[in-house]
């Protein structure tokens, strides 16, 4: 009876044993399969946030740029608008150009007029007019030093520089004046495509962005449902 008895009780403790370790076992599966899920939960997350971040990052730069391009080109077509408009203004009225340049050369005289001699650049179709006797007697009855007449080592639609070797200089050629003057079709160009107008769009397609990285939330789901 006393051999029974304590069979018994060994075969009881035996079985807590087993049970016991089966729940440490199925309480360690379990920590591994959370684990796990918890892993590839994070590896997602991060990976469909630097995913998104990137396309956000990359498609706000590439939309930049193709705003700074469209600018770019606008400033661009309205100053070959402007050279196209005043170089046929010239054409058509060329003495009034002509006389426009004689009195900008008077005008700059009273500073410019200094030894040895002054030296005046145009381009090819105004320098071979003023090299025309006559017409470089309409130039030099402004100075007392001697005048040269050159033209100019690139061509230019009008205007023209004038220089005392070692010393001063003007310059009047209409390219150059346009160029630094670049501000004012910014300007004109802002009046087209504001500010506003520009940040309105942005502020869209960030929102549409934004819409779009909610599909991220389908993974997540998809795997709470494996926890």
């Amino acid at each position: 009876m006393y051999l029974v008895e304590k069979a018994q009780k060994e075969i009881k403790e035996l079985n807590q044993k087993v049970l016991f370790q089966k729940a440490e076992i199925k309480k360690k599966h379990n920590k591994d399969v959370s684990d796990s899920s918890i892993e590839i939960k994070k590896y997602f997350e991060d990976y469909d946030t630097q995913f998104f971040n990137h396309c956000l990052t990359s498609t706000f730069i590439s939309f930049n740029d193709k705003l700074l391009n469209i600018k770019h080109k606008f400033i661009d077509d309205l100053k070959k608008e402007a050279f196209l408009k005043i170089k046929d203004h010239i054409d058509k009225h060329y003495n009034n150009y002509v006389e426009y340049l004689l009195q900008n050369i008077e005008s700059i005289s009273r500073f410019m007029d200094k030894p040895p001699s002054i030296t005046f650049n145009f381009n090819p179709k105004d320098c071979s007019f003023f090299k025309e006797p006559s017409n470089v007697k309409k130039i030099q009855k402004h100075f007392k030093n001697p005048i040269r007449i050159k033209e100019n080592n690139y061509d230019f639609i009008g205007g023209f520089s004038a220089e005392v070797e070692g010393g001063i200089s003007y310059n009047m050629i209409f390219d150059d004046i346009i160029d630094k003057n670049t501000p004012i079709f910014e300007i004109e160009l802002s009046k087209i495509i504001s500010d506003i107008k520009i940040n309105k769009i942005k502020r869209e397609f960030e929102e549409f962005i934004e819409e779009k990285k909610m599909g991220i939330h389908l993974i997540e789901d998809y795997l709470k449902k494996y926890e």
